[in-house]
């Protein structure tokens, strides 16, 4: 029996080993791709109309997503060939220095490849702690809400039927 047990066991370590070995790949796969579909749906561009999107940004955002912001706004910009391209960041709660730098880059670098750009939802302390850190957003185009942002850009609203008080856009 011992004899037996002394090949079998090093056999079964094995197998186990080859098991467990397969077992982790998958589940980084498994991690890697439901990152970047989280990743994905972080920096979400919404298409409203030909040559027009919105980026709604909500949550905290951190060096390496205000790169995934920058990557996905100039990559989708040239991809729909957008005229426009509204920041809503209404869902931003904090704005520091290196946040505010880096929104000032994405506009920049969106303007060298003919997307205008228009920053919306700025809350009240946001455009403070702006002003506290001197930041000069006096080149960006910016609007309290999205709704007035699209209005700036020609959108306008139109009622279906009075009663069912529907609104519409129209561009």
């Amino acid at each position: 029996m011992l004899d037996v047990s002394k090949k079998i066991d090093p056999m079964l370590d094995e197998l186990n080993h080859i098991f467990v070995e397969i077992y982790e790949e998958h589940n980084t796969d498994t991690i890697k791709r439901a990152y970047a579909a989280l990743e994905e749906l972080s920096v979400p561009i919404v298409p409203l109309s030909e040559g027009i999107a919105v980026m709604p940004i909500v949550g905290q955002i951190d060096t390496h997503r205000s790169q995934l912001i920058m990557e996905t706004a100039l990559e989708k910009s040239a991809q729909l060939q957008l005229s426009y391209l509204i920041f809503d960041i209404s869902g931003v709660l904090i704005v520091d220095t290196m946040v505010a730098d880096n929104i000032f880059q994405i506009v920049k670098a969106l303007q060298l490849i003919g997307t205008k750009t228009m920053i919306t939802g700025i809350r009240p302390e946001i455009a403070q702690t702006v002003v506290d850190l001197g930041v000069d957003f006096g080149t960006i185009k910016t609007k309290a809400t999205l709704e007035k942002g699209l209005e700036e850009i020609g959108f306008s609203k139109l009622l279906e039927n009075p009663q069912r008080k529907k609104d519409k856009w129209r561009y």
